[in-house]
């Protein structure tokens, strides 16, 4: 599309790299892939609730995702997560 006469890109898609999440909002996305709230992911990392939520975010906007659930199913089917099969 053209804004004002000059040609407007469209917007490039999220990465999909594994190096595109740092381990820590790897971290955060695996303890919210086991169902855990932010409360209980800050418990598990030893980090605070507000914290948690702030690499979620960006967890998601990396991912392009809209809401956690999302940027779980997103994070497995780009490899960033591996899925856990019980022993």
């Amino acid at each position: 599309a053209a804004r004002g006469g000059i040609p407007v890109e469209a917007a490039a898609p999220a990465v999909a790299g594994p190096d595109v999440l740092t381990p820590r909002e790897r971290g955060v996305l695996e303890q919210v892939a086991h169902g855990h709230t932010n409360r209980q992911v800050g418990a598990v990392l030893f980090i605070s609730e507000k914290t948690v939520s702030v690499h979620l975010s960006r967890v998601m906007a990396k991912l392009g995702a809209s809401s956690r659930t999302e940027a779980v199913s997103i994070a497995y089917s780009r490899g960033l997560l591996i899925p856990q099969v019980p022993a």
